[in-house]
């Protein structure tokens, strides 16, 4: 009888332990966490790990989490940078309907794979897997820009922060 308590004890002290493995194999990994000088604040990094997520997806790293308003975002993307194209999306317009100082959180992400399924035919560049994420201070989300982290030949979709000298 002693013999069969020592066998069940030893079966459930193995079955304890393969349940532990399964468990560190399957727990999410840890949050990304972006240079400390891509991070504004607190506050944004939690709003781009809780929101931005929505648009650039469970996989995605997040590489920035920067503070701005409605209206400095909307005169930065007037004003430069240079490589984008100089109109604003209907996110930022909503919310400068609202006011210039309506708080805004610019989040980028990367991922191994691409945002688009496929690419435009011709396309020989790095895959499209960086993305610049807008988030409200509600938590709303927006797409706003997607491009590459580039390449030894491709310059890819810089980080930037939305700055203006506004501030």
């Amino acid at each position: 009888m002693r013999r069969f308590v020592e066998l069940g004890v030893a079966a459930a002290i193995g079955a304890l332990l393969s349940l532990s493995v399964v468990a560190v194999l399957t727990r999410e990994p840890a949050p990304s966490v972006p240079r400390e000088e891509w991070i504004d604040s607190e506050q944004a990094l939690q709003m781009c790990r809780a929101h931005g997520v929505d648009q650039a997806g469970d996989d995605a790293a997040l590489r920035a989490a920067f503070d701005t308003t409605a209206g400095d975002y909307a005169d930065w993307m007037l004003e430069g940078p240079p490589e984008e194209p100089k109109s604003l999306n209907s996110f930022i317009e909503e919310e400068l309907a609202v006011g210039r100082s309506m708080p805004i959180f610019v989040c980028y992400f990367d991922r191994d794979e691409g945002y688009y399924p496929s690419v435009p035919p011709g396309y020989e560049g790095p895959p499209m897997n960086r993305i610049r994420v807008l988030v409200d201070k509600d938590g709303g989300s927006f797409s706003d820009t997607i491009g590459s982290q580039g390449d030894a030949d491709h310059p890819g979709m810089k980080i930037r922060r939305p700055d203006t000298g506004h501030h």
